[in-house]
């Protein structure tokens, strides 16, 4: 049974390019350069610098890996990249020029076994030899010790990543990209590490002893609510409520003095004053009640609320959940189930508006108060939601990354003996973090502070870490020791 789920695991762990993005050439000096696998008669753009070596490294199962070596003359550090399950280097060399100039490193990537042109086959026992082959490499060939090391795993790279990095007590670093908890928690919710389990990163992380940092997207239904707001409510001689820009308080939102439109504050059960927007339209027979996205204000959305209103010849109720734009309060689940009730009941009391003529439409975020108040009106006109999960599981678990669930990096960053300031990253997918400025701004700076992290420091470290547990060692003997002469005294 342990076999069986074993390859199961593995089957969903492991997709290598076919055919692999490059293939590897000799050279007329012998030595070994990187092709296009679309054109072999071209090299890889800016693959034929100088400061580039293409290894061919042994492993100790009989494998030969590909590895990518890139200089920089201003390195003080290294920077050891085991990528994802879907890439080889030939699609990531790009990535690691960046990486080298704009972090001031070295880098050395690599193919695992069974990927790009390294013989053998993907599995979770030669993806551990695989990056002891290359650490050996670094050490033996470069001079490279662990103090000037920093090892980067993403997704499936943060197993062979923390298994070396258990292993090595004064390692400069460590960085998990969208990293897993265990191969099996990414497939299913379980609490318990089974043996037949890949990738026991939940049990690894606990053993390494350097600075780690976390990189993963942000909750996909978290929170993010414009700040500044993208407008002010302002109120007329008339005593009426207006709506200016953030921006330029003198000045209106464009169309938003328009007669058609009524800007409201409406009372919550929980509390809050919620802002709405009512668009009217002389010919409409139903009317819209839009509940937004997780990163938007109704000032951004008003000219969208025009457009609706004119080309579907609907009226419109926009709103703000609490917290957004101009509402009070603070934004959760349960706050935007009662923003969204007291909407509707001023549909109702306000304007005269039954369910029978009303269609709910709700955006990402806006699917959960969409489909919360659906459940409650038998005989609602319509609801459309657009880009919809459940709002319950989605505050639990869902994420941008919809291939590894950002609790895996969250959990590996709490358990972490020496955590740094984790990145979460709104936006993104599980294989686009790298085109967010966050992710190169936050990524220099971790290397920074690595740099000016001397060896005495982690030494100093250590060995306080070391003094602990050996005086929590001593303490748990005498324990030991004296409950069982207590023991032998009772039985005599």
């Amino acid at each position: 049974m342990g076999c069986v789920v074993s390859q199961l695991a593995a089957k969903f762990a492991f997709f290598p390019p076919s055919p692999p993005t490059y293939q590897i050439k000799k050279r007329d000096d012998g030595k070994l350069t990187v092709v296009s696998s679309s054109t072999p008669s071209m090299p890889i753009p800016n693959a034929d610098d100088t400061s580039l070596d293409v290894l061919l490294i042994d492993t100790k199962r009989g494998n030969k890996i590909v590895a990518f070596y890139l200089r920089n003359p201003y390195a003080r550090l290294t920077l050891l990249y085991s990528h994802g399950n879907a890439a080889d280097v030939g699609q990531l060399y790009d990535l690691f020029v960046q990486l080298k100039l704009n972090l001031r490193v070295n880098v050395m990537g690599y193919d695992y076994s069974g990927y790009g042109a390294s013989t053998g086959k993907p599995s979770e026992s030669n993806t551990y030899s695989d990056i002891e082959a290359v650490y050996q490499c670094l050490e033996t060939e470069y001079g490279i010790s662990q103090e000037d090391l920093i090892l980067y795993g993403q997704s499936v790279g943060s197993g062979p990543t923390l298994h070396l990095a258990s292993k090595l007590p004064r390692l400069r670093g460590v960085v998990l990209h969208s990293a897993i908890l265990s191969g099996l928690r990414v497939l299913c919710h379980v609490k318990f590490t089974f043996c037949f389990d890949i990738y026991k990163n939940i049990n690894k992380i606990k053993k390494v002893k350097c600075p780690v940092l976390v990189i993963h997207l942000a909750a996909k239904f978290a929170f993010f609510p414009p700040s500044p707001p993208t407008y002010q409510i302002k109120k007329r001689d008339d005593g009426k409520l207006t709506v200016v820009s953030s921006s330029t308080p003198s000045m209106p939102i464009p169309n938003a003095d328009d007669t058609s439109l009524d800007v409201l504050l409406i009372d919550t059960k929980r509390g809050n004053k919620i802002v709405a927007f009512y668009l009217r339209n002389p010919y409409a027979r139903l009317t819209l009640l839009y509940s937004h996205g997780n990163a938007a204000d109704v000032g951004q959305l008003y000219d969208l609320f025009v457009q609706l209103k004119l080309n579907l010849r609907v009226n419109v109720m926009g709103y703000d959940y609490s917290g957004y734009g101009a509402s009070t309060g603070k934004p959760s689940e349960s706050n935007t189930y009662s923003d969204i009730e007291a909407v509707y009941q001023c549909l109702e009391t306000e304007y005269g508006i039954s369910q029978e003529d009303l269609i709910l439409y709700g955006q990402s975020v806006g699917s959960g108060p969409t489909l919360h108040l659906a459940s409650k009106l038998p005989r609602l006109r319509g609801t459309t939601v657009n880009w919809a999960v459940s709002l319950t599981n989605s505050l639990v678990g869902g994420t941008e990354d919809d291939v590894v669930n950002w609790l895996h990096g969250n959990g590996l960053w709490k358990m972490a003996r020496e955590p740094y300031e984790p990145l979460w990253i709104k936006g993104g997918g599980h294989c686009n973090l790298e085109l967010y400025p966050d992710y190169i701004h936050h990524f220099c700076r971790f290397v920074q502070e690595m740099e000016k992290l001397t060896t005495e420091t982690r030494l100093k470290k250590i060995r306080q870490s070391l003094r602990l547990h050996t005086r929590h060692t001593v303490s748990a003997n005498r324990c030991c020791l004296d409950c069982l002469s207590d023991r032998i005294s009772t039985l005599a």
